[in-house]
């Protein structure tokens, strides 16, 4: 098995070498923490972006080669970083269905419907996060909620991947399913087997995608076909993971972060370690969270 890093822009990420074990990988808060003249600390949090901290000890020219062209800017951008420590592949306000910034951003819907985010007291037991995507179908043509946009297209690198989502509402039934893209931007959707939702009871939706040679990328989807009854679904604890990772289960949820745009090139250092053999370090910021 390769080291399961991979480096660059969707449809040409390259599996790159393993960074050396114990990288820094530092959030910086954007927000500002308050204190108030009682002394009661506030803590207003806009975002936290990554920044990955990679080196390598002793690269052969052949093995730099590719890195030092990502440091200089020299490949196509945004770029793009599966990180093999984080199972969710989904920006992090998806996966948390909007949590991360209490709202609906990067969530789009179809079919006469509208949205909102809501603080939810009882998420799923597997998904301890503060709210969910309330979406209202006031219609009962077909519709659907698709978690992510252009940007956050996963990139599958040819491997099979699993959908899971986590819904309640209105007694219908929807499906799970993701819709995987070639380079042209043309989709394909793998649905799953639709589920009759409980109003109360969180129910787990789940679907195997295994892309085809020209499908790059994918983004997940919670679709309502034609004829089903007016809804409203709550919906929350979205993941995307890889279905061949060792000795890990891709329906277990994580917060997500996997495969985030980044920047490179504001720290390179190189050394000549030995004969034929480089040091390099690369510092990689996230870019949109």
């Amino acid at each position: 098995m390769g080291s399961g890093w991979y480096l660059g822009p969707v449809g040409a990420c390259r599996e790159i070498p393993a960074p050396v074990r114990g990288l820094e990988v530092g959030r910086e808060l954007i927000g500002a923490e308050a204190i108030s003249l009682g002394g009661t600390r506030t803590l207003y949090r806009r975002a936290q972006p990554r920044s990955w901290a990679l080196s390598w000890p002793t690269l052969s020219e052949d093995e730099l080669t590719y890195l030092r062209l990502v440091g200089l800017g020299l490949i196509g951008s945004p770029a793009r970083l599966i990180d093999p420590m984080v199972r969710n592949l989904l920006p992090v306000q998806v996966a948390t269905g909007g949590s991360y910034r209490r709202d609906t951003s990067r969530f789009l819907i179809t079919g006469g419907s509208t949205m909102s985010w809501v603080a939810v007291a009882d998420p799923p037991t597997a998904v301890p996060v503060r709210g969910a995507i309330s979406w209202v179908r006031a219609t009962t043509a077909a519709a659907t909620l698709t978690g992510g946009d252009v940007a956050d297209r996963v990139p599958l690198v040819g491997r099979k991947v699993r959908l899971g989502i986590w819904a309640r509402g209105t007694a219908i039934a929807v499906s799970p399913a993701a819709d995987a893209y070639n380079a042209a931007g043309s989709a394909a959707t793998t649905t799953g087997t639709a589920a009759t939702l409980h109003v109360t009871e969180w129910r787990y939706l789940a679907v195997d995608l295994t892309p085809a040679a020209d499908r790059v990328s994918a983004v997940p989807v919670l679709s309502a076909a034609n004829g089903q009854a007016a809804s409203t679904v709550q919906t929350t604890g979205w993941q995307l993971a890889f279905c061949d990772r060792p000795a890990e289960q891709p329906q277990d949820w994580t917060e997500g972060g996997g495969a985030p745009e980044v920047l490179a090139g504001s720290e390179l250092t190189a050394r000549y370690e030995r004969w034929q053999r480089h040091r390099y370090a690369l510092l990689l910021r996230e870019r949109r969270v």
